[in-house]
């Protein structure tokens, strides 16, 4: 059953209604009100809240340095970086918010950050790095973000022989890490942050601390940021979808637990 209201569809069903922009439908598996903006379905909220990173695409805002939405595009959408994508395509099967995700599996897909490199020389500032990520394979030792040069630098990876998941700060010998073995393939959307606050850095998986270590020192690196495999640019390559990947300086986003819906 369903009630119109002009181009407006009401109704309540599991599958997603013909795809009329402007249309709404209540997606009864997700309890959760939804309208058709032209190129996905996205949740209806009273309000926008960016501490709820599945509320919809972020904005830039003053803090953000780069953010990438995947859709069919590896463009920048601060407009401050340029993209070298190798290898990777779109998909649209497996997407988390918007139209596309950013397909990173098989071996020697990667996306390189280039241009503006200071943006990665965070010093004892604030930052959040956080994006959505949706593994594909997980048997194997994979750098999901790296950025490295002689004095330091900074990468997130899944560990070769176990299930840690470590947030690493090289030339200031501290690291975050975090395990848990149901993690594996295929098992769903995952939200990760990394946010440091004054001398303390933790890692969220889906809004929970999952991770934590605390230093006063100065870090980053003003060299190539890689998303999708190590420093070198050439090995450790991720087996994932990425999508919604956003770097922010001078603000720690979230302190403590926070509701990603």
């Amino acid at each position: 059953m369903a009630l119109y209201t002009g181009n407006i569809k009401f109704t309540a069903t599991d599958t997603e209604p013909t795809s009329d922009k402007g249309r709404i439908y209540y997606d009864d598996s997700e309890s959760q009100l939804k309208h058709y903006g032209g190129d996905s379905w996205l949740r209806v909220n009273q309000t926008f809240n960016y501490d709820r990173p599945g509320d919809g695409e972020y904005d830039v805002d003053a803090f953000t340095k780069v953010l990438l939405h995947g859709n069919n595009n590896d463009t920048d959408a601060t407009g401050r970086h340029t993209i070298t994508n190798t290898n990777v395509s779109y998909s649209t099967s497996e997407k988390k918010l918007g139209s596309h995700s950013f397909d990173l599996t098989g071996n020697s897909n990667k996306l390189i950050i280039g241009g503006n490199t200071d943006d990665w020389t965070f010093g004892t500032d604030d930052f959040t790095v956080d994006w959505w990520w949706k593994y594909a394979d997980y048997t194997s030792e994979q750098y999901f973000l790296s950025c490295h040069t002689t004095g330091g630098g900074f990468y997130f990876r899944k560990e070769n022989s176990s299930n840690d998941i470590s947030w690493q700060f090289s030339g200031i010998g501290t690291s975050a890490s975090t395990s848990d073995t149901t993690w594996g393939p295929d098992t769903d959307w995952h939200h990760w942050a990394v946010v440091r606050n004054g001398n303390s850095f933790k890692i969220y998986q889906d809004g929970g601390q999952v991770g934590s270590t605390s230093s006063s020192s100065s870090f980053g690196a003003a060299g190539t940021f890689y998303l999708g495999c190590e420093h070198g640019g050439n090995s450790q390559w991720a087996d994932a979808y990425l999508d919604e990947f956003r770097v922010s300086v001078g603000i720690a986003r979230w302190t403590s637990g926070f509701t990603v819906y």
